[in-house]
């Protein structure tokens, strides 16, 4: 690693994106030429070792944690094969630079590259909105994207969520100043 890298690594950081809202009231159908051949479930613990198919073992071990916390997490499979992933905070947790607090926020969204174009992340998004508003009973929904992803604000519009507004923080090492409350 070069110095520069090295410093760099150590500096305070900003960071941001764009927040979206969902209030649930309306049902949005959301179509896929795959959907015969997929299957969204709801993770469990023995099953996170799945998501190593199409991302790393960090990403194993991230959604160990994620449902440890009792965040509600789905994983895509196309033909019994991994094709996405996505997980949802409960109102009353903190995740990063979020203080979840008036809504579920939906983070950790992921679908394979051979995969994209399909809908898959709208339907995962629409699985996870289905859990909670039945199981959890939550009727609003937050979710983030960068500045630079059209295709996920393309699903998120699919899904039936709104632009909210624009948000940033500093990031230093793993300290994040302005928590944003959703």
């Amino acid at each position: 690693m070069s110095i520069m890298k090295k410093i760099n690594k150590y500096l305070p950081h900003i960071k941001g994106g764009i927040l979206f809202y969902l209030d649930q009231g309306t049902k949005v159908e959301v179509d896929s030429n795959l959907k015969s051949r997929l299957r969204i479930e709801m993770v469990t613990n023995h099953m996170c070792k799945d998501v190593c198919a199409v991302r790393n073992k960090n990403v194993q071990y991230a959604f160990e944690n994620m449902v440890s916390k009792g965040q509600v997490c789905v994983f895509a499979y196309v033909d019994g094969k991994m094709a996405g992933h996505a997980a949802c905070v409960l109102p009353q947790n903190i995740e990063g630079a979020f203080r979840v607090k008036n809504s579920a926020y939906i983070h950790y969204c992921y679908v394979d590259s051979k995969y994209r174009g399909n809908n898959i992340y709208p339907l995962m998004l629409k699985s996870l909105i289905e859990r909670c508003s039945t199981d959890k009973d939550i009727t609003s929904f937050t979710i983030t994207t960068s500045f630079d992803n059209r295709p996920s604000q393309l699903g998120l519009k699919k899904v039936g969520f709104s632009y909210l507004k624009r948000y940033y923080y500093v990031e230093w090492w793993k300290f994040k100043w302005k928590k944003i409350t959703v």
